[in-house]
């Protein structure tokens, strides 16, 4: 069978993948991976195509056009619920034409899958873990409900047993070159072309304020990483953008991992997100060695008392001993912070702000917090009277504020949001410190790309 995986169209720089829907801050893209592990899924019995229509920058009409040259046999659309109202849009134009099975997957089917199913009417089903073959097995025996998949059958709905969200899991070689890799960049790799992998699933650590605490954690045997990092090299690439949540979790593994990578000349340059408190000298220096330059730390927020009522048990003395090893290693450091809990007002988010400036990372990212299907936070939110238990479409970028918190309005929540973007980036200190960092022609690229759209966003909001 024919089949088309799509990255719907957008008016805005959707980044829909791995359960987190949003809207990218300085217009940089990545591969979507739950359409790359699809791809290297369906590949072994299917001919399969793909549809990015955010990175092709496609219209709706153009992507309806391809579909119908294409002639596919089922469709796999992406959604997510920063661009909720636009998918829902999608699907039902693609729909009025399209006779296949269309499947779909994203964020917003994490939680009570049926309520946002019922708002597209002649989707054939969900697959809910993009991991696994529910999808493929599915297009065996369409009257069926594989594993982890939600199927629309005369009107009703039915499912089977989800697959185990502990253990491991292998996937074949993702069909990188269905994609076009040439139009994905991100601020943080140093050349191109580069790839988005993931070497596991989930997160093993229980924060309720993110959604990777509620789809469990599964890793991939070492061997099947190296696999893929095999044929990437082969094929020419250069760097790696390491999606896992947490990278190093389990540290027996992940120095088998990074030994294999060591020991093999990969040269592969890559980034990845860890934990403050499992950053060591031991991890930093097996990292360095097997090709890492940047390393990305969820540091959240100031108020220890606010993280730990989330599940967040991370201190502030791990945090600052962390951003030490790294530049011991000369790892350059990412910081990512969270405005808006529900507990936050005026002052616990202006020493977020303070904690941004003495840490002094290479590069920070504040976002909103943002009440995902699924998460902790959200529950608490609801019952706070802070959401709206029926809204779907939010953004942690700010485009779509999702909440207030108990204390701020969202204008208030933007104005500081604003205030922490300029106070950070537009130091002079900073600009200058980032000049002399530059390394190659695409960072210096990238960099002008990524200012430039701080500056407008700044202006725009």
């Amino acid at each position: 069978m024919r089949v088309l995986l799509i990255n719907p169209p957008g008016s805005r720089p959707y980044l829909r993948d791995y359960h987190c829907s949003k809207v990218s801050k300085a217009g940089y893209l990545y591969h979507p991976v739950d359409l790359t592990f699809q791809s290297g899924i369906l590949s072994a019995r299917h001919e399969v195509r793909v549809e990015d229509a955010i990175a092709e920058r496609h219209s709706i009409d153009d992507v309806l056009r391809r579909v119908k040259r294409y002639a596919p046999g089922a469709v796999f659309c992406l959604l997510g619920a920063a661009a909720w109202q636009e998918d829902a849009h999608f699907v039902a134009k693609l729909r009025q034409f399209f006779p296949g099975k269309i499947v779909v997957t994203g964020d917003i089917f994490l939680e009570n899958p049926e309520e946002p199913l019922a708002q597209l009417p002649g989707v054939d089903g969900v697959l809910l873990d993009f991991t696994s073959n529910g999808f493929l097995d599915y297009l065996e025996n369409p009257g069926d409900a594989p594993a982890d998949m939600l199927v629309a059958d005369g009107g009703k709905l039915k499912s089977a047993p989800k697959l185990p969200r502990k253990g491991s899991f292998s996937i074949p070689v993702p069909r990188y070159d269905l994609f076009p890799g040439e139009k994905y960049h991100y601020p943080f790799v140093r050349r191109r072309p580069f790839a988005t992998i993931l070497t596991d699933y989930g997160c093993p650590f229980p924060c309720s304020y993110c959604i990777m605490s509620a789809v469990g954690y599964r890793t991939r045997p070492v061997d099947n990483v190296m696999e893929e990092l095999r044929w990437l090299k082969r094929n020419g690439y250069r760097e790696l953008y390491i999606n896992d949540q947490t990278f190093g979790s389990q540290r027996g593994r992940t120095y088998e991992l990074l030994d294999t990578m060591a020991r093999e000349l990969l040269n592969l340059g890559w980034v990845c997100f860890t934990r403050a408190d499992l950053l060591d000298d031991e991890l930093a220096g097996r990292m360095k060695v097997a090709g890492c330059h940047t390393v990305m730390f969820g540091v959240e927020h100031a108020s220890e008392p606010i993280l730990r009522s989330y599940n967040k048990s991370v201190d502030a003395s791990s945090v600052s001993r962390a951003f030490s090893v790294a530049r011991r290693y000369r790892l350059r450091t990412v910081a990512t912070f969270i405005i808006g809990f529900p507990e936050d007002d005026a002052e616990t988010i202006m020493k977020t702000i303070d904690i941004a400036l003495e840490l002094d990372p290479d590069f920070a990212s504040f976002n909103f917090v943002v009440p995902r299907r699924g998460t902790g936070v959200r529950k608490r939110a609801i019952e706070m009277g802070l959401a709206d238990p029926k809204q779907i479409a939010m953004d942690q970028a700010g485009e779509n504020i999702a909440m207030p918190t108990r204390h701020l309005s969202r204008d208030e929540m933007a104005v500081l949001r604003r205030r922490a973007i300029r106070s950070f980036y537009l130091r002079p200190q900073y600009i200058i410190k980032r000049a002399l960092a530059l390394r190659t022609g695409y960072e210096v690229r990238a960099t002008a790309r990524e200012g430039i759209e701080v500056v407008r966003g700044l202006l725009r909001r």
